[in-house]
């Protein structure tokens, strides 16, 4: 399942809460849940700082987050919220 589909649920935000959280619109994160269109870089940097680093960049750009941010290789990976979720 979709990152954030799993801190919605998680959380019980609602994906218009949740949009205003982050500054962007409401179809933007149903864009974002449905693989419709991925999460802007820019956009990325809000949710992690927003959430607290439960959604991490690493975990809302599994594919290319090291291009990206080279400087995170680093970093270990936090749980996604899915795995907190099964502990």
């Amino acid at each position: 399942m979709n990152p954030i589909a799993h801190y919605l649920n998680a959380t019980g935000l609602t994906q218009a809460e949740f949009a205003r959280r982050i500054g962007v619109s409401q179809s933007q994160v149903y864009q974002f849940l449905n693989d419709i269109r991925p999460v802007s870089e820019k956009v990325c940097v809000r949710i992690e700082e927003r959430t607290n680093g439960e959604l991490s960049r690493k975990h809302l750009r599994p594919h290319d987050w090291a291009d990206i941010w080279p400087e995170l290789r680093r970093l270990p990976l936090s749980p996604s919220p899915q795995e907190r979720a099964n502990v």
